[in-house]
C-alpha cells in the first residue's frame, strides 16, 4: 500500500477538491437559473461531473487511509467513470474552445 503520510495527504487534498467542486456547482447553478442556454447547461454538466470525480477520489483516498483495497478500487472506478461520462458529453455537445 502507501505510507500514512501519503494517504492522509491524498485524503486532505481530495476533501478540498470536493469543497471546491461544491462551490463551483453552486456558482454554476446560479448562472443556469439566469441563462437557460446551451453553454450554461454544458457548464452545469461539467460541474456535476467534476464533483462526482472528486467524490470518487475522496473515497479512494479514504480507502488508502483505512487500508481497504475495495474502497480504493471503488473510488477510482467512480472517478474514472465520471471522467469518461464528462468527456463523452462534451464531445456529443460539440463543445469547442473560444479560439477554435
Amino acid at each position: 500500500m502507501t505510507t500514512a503520510l501519503y494517504a492522509w495527504t491524498a485524503l486532505t487534498i481530495s476533501i478540498l477538491a470536493v469543497a471546491l467542486g461544491m462551490i463551483y456547482l453552486v456558482r454554476i447553478v446560479r448562472v443556469y437559473r439566469q441563462h437557460h442556454d446551451e453553454r450554461a447547461a454544458v457548464s452545469l454538466g461539467k460541474a456535476v461531473g467534476l464533483l462526482v470525480v472528486a467524490v470518487g477520489f475522496t473515497l479512494s483516498a479514504l480507502g488508502a487511509v483505512t487500508g481497504s483495497a475495495d474502497l480504493i478500487l471503488s473510488g477510482l472506478s467512480i472517478g474514472r467513470g465520471a471522467l469518461v461520462a464528462i468527456l463523452v458529453a462534451l464531445v456529443l455537445a460539440n463543445v469547442r474552445s473560444t479560439d477554435a
